[in-house]
């Protein structure tokens, strides 16, 4: 696996184990380790160190995004954005985030894989043009909404992926 993997292996150990993921322990023989079939059915205790944003931050990625692997990608997906982006969705929803998280479909739908995870995704809310009156309208009926898209998850998506300008036409398609 390439350097970028590195960074964000820690990471994801952590959101695997959390999650009760990870499929396979890895043992190296001694009687203090413990087999996650050993604990039968109690959880592995999580320790808090920290959020994602603090652990990771919100910087570009190492590799510039079109010069990424698939494989890289989805590392640094799952190992970088999905925590960050968790984080910022549940702190401001977190009714509808805290406990359900943050998922590849919350961005690319249910089809998501089918579809090579393609953005924009047409999972998501089509948006009008900016400054159109039916984009005046939008702002109007979901001001909290659109005010946390463009001031928070838009520039820091934008951070995350290396990209500048990046604005909502990167996840979000255009309404007819």
């Amino acid at each position: 696996m390439r350097r970028l993997v590195l960074p964000f292996a820690s990471a994801l150990a952590l959101t695997l184990s959390a999650c009760g993921g990870g499929g396979s322990s890895s043992s190296s023989g001694g009687e203090d380790d413990l087999a996650m079939d050993d604990l039968g059915d109690e959880s592995p205790e999580v320790q808090h160190h920290g959020g994602a944003i603090e652990r990771l931050g919100i910087t570009p990625p190492p590799t510039p995004w079109a010069e990424m692997s698939r494989e890289d990608r989805e590392m640094y997906m799952v190992g970088k954005v999905m925590p960050v982006m968790n984080e910022l969705f549940a702190r401001q929803f977190p009714r509808r985030y805290g406990e359900a998280g943050f998922t590849c479909a919350t961005c690319h739908g249910p089809d998501g894989e089918a579809n090579g995870f393609r953005m924009p995704s047409a999972h998501l809310l089509p948006l009008p043009a900016y400054g159109s009156p039916q984009s005046a309208a939008l702002a109007s009926a979901m001001p909290e909404s659109m005010a946390f898209m463009r001031d928070t998850v838009t520039p820091a998506m934008g951070t995350l992926l290396g990209v500048e300008g990046y604005g909502c036409s990167g996840c979000h398609t255009s309404a007819p």
